[in-house]
């Protein structure tokens, strides 16, 4: 099984995908009661969260927000260990 994928292609499912993940992430800000302006920092966490086209799409929903990125992937292990 093969498929052909080209680069728009490909940058417009990659643009879908980080709209909807900044989507939600201003839905959990507006359910918490309060606005991106409000916030004072974006930790970043997971693989994806290194992408430039996530980064500059949150930069730009929360405008007023410092983006915080430490161990990408080791974050989310020492998560699952909290919660374990």
């Amino acid at each position: 099984m093969a498929a052909t994928l080209s680069v728009p292609q490909m940058a417009q499912i990659l643009q879908q995908m980080v709209d909807k993940i900044v989507d939600t992430a201003a839905q959990c800000v507006a359910l918490s009661g309060l606005a991106a302006k409000d916030l004072d920092a974006i930790s970043l966490t997971g693989g994806s969260s290194a992408l430039l086209p996530l980064k500059a799409a949150l930069q730009q929903r929360f405008e007023g927000a410092t983006m915080v990125s430490g161990d990408l992937f080791g974050a989310v292990a020492s998560g699952l260990v909290y919660s374990a």
